[in-house]
């Protein structure tokens, strides 16, 4: 009598077949519970959301979320999304902004489930992400100078009655001084600004507890008055006379040079003691020469008889220049 194997191939399967079985007999009929369990706030806009569980075979899995008010003692949960696929619970108008909740999430397949999975305590106008302000736009008006409208649209698109303020900081393009300005208003008007000049703006959202995201940089050009007719006459006017008063004084300067010379370079007065020095000193050089002279004309006879004297010697002693004529 012959035996019936199994085929190999078969027992794999098989097996393959009944391991969730043995799984969930191992896990006491429970799934594996989600996991990266987490609140996402944007803008007031809340959402439970999760990774999906992985199961060994084909059968859908789906998920329940719930919440309760974290004041309550007791376990009883209110649902909020029930037997859905995907893995995230939009809970935006269930939840009301201001309240204080815990969320849960749990895994279904079939008769099988999974441990819930709670989160921590959640208040979305602590716990939300506030996002910049959008449109944001600068407007310079011809009837008001010096100025600039700033306006813009509220990050948060649903109505609300949280308390929202908005922080303008602006400044003049290439400067680092910021000057601000907080407004509860999404439009508003910077005064006292310099003309022609371009100026930047950033708007950020801010709560007691949140500060936002700072919007996108937007920069424009305050007017200034507009000359009219008449002034543009008047200043034509006054640049011209200033550049004929400019060519007349320049003129004058130009022919009487001299006088204004003497005018603006008095001559030096020396003073009385040392002007009455210098004189006694010239009486003294007047003196001494015309005791030098007398002098000078003594020698000048003595040199005269001098000579005299040898020409006669001359003639006295014949021989004697011969002489000195031979040699």
């Amino acid at each position: 009598m012959r035996r019936c194997t199994p085929d190999p191939a078969s027992l794999i399967l098989l097996l393959l077949g009944l391991l969730p079985v043995l799984l969930a007999d191992e896990f006491l009929g429970q799934l594996p519970a989600p996991e990266n369990v987490k609140i996402h706030s944007y803008n007031l806009e809340k959402e439970l959301r999760w990774d999906p569980v992985r199961v060994l075979d084909d059968r859908p899995t789906t998920y329940t979320a719930q919440y309760k008010y974290f004041a309550d003692d007791d376990d009883e949960y209110t649902d909020l999304c029930v037997n859905v696929t995907q893995t995230l619970c939009d809970f935006t108008e269930e939840v009301r902004d201001t309240w204080k909740v815990i969320l849960r999430v749990q895994a279904q397949q079939g008769d099988l489930t999974s441990n819930w999975v709670q989160t921590p305590v959640f208040q979305a106008t602590k716990n939300t992400i506030l996002g910049p302000v959008t449109s944001l736009t600068l407007s310079a008006y011809k009837e008001e100078h010096y100025s600039l409208y700033v306006t813009f649209q509220d990050p948060l698109r649903r109505q609300h009655r949280w308390t929202v303020c908005y922080n303008l900081s602006y400044w003049m393009k290439g400067s680092d001084q910021k000057q601000t300005k907080p407004t509860f208003q999404t439009s508003t008007r910077l005064a006292d600004l310099k003309p022609w000049t371009e100026y930047c703006v950033e708007v950020t959202v801010f709560t007691q507890d949140i500060t936002g995201e700072k919007s996108e940089t937007v920069c424009a050009q305050p007017t200034g008055p507009a000359l009219t007719t008449g002034g543009s006459i008047a200043l034509f006017v006054s640049v011209a006379g200033l550049c004929i008063v400019i060519a007349g004084i320049s003129y004058v300067m130009y022919e009487h040079h001299a006088i204004i010379k003497s005018w603006l370079y008095a001559p030096l007065q020396i003073p009385v003691h040392i002007q009455q020095y210098f004189e006694d000193h010239n009486d003294l050089d007047h003196e001494e020469e015309s005791e030098s002279k007398p002098a000078e004309a003594n020698s000048d006879h003595v040199s005269v008889v001098e000579i005299e004297v040898l020409q006669e010697s001359s003639h006295t002693f014949p021989e004697d220049s011969s002489l000195s004529e031979k040699t």
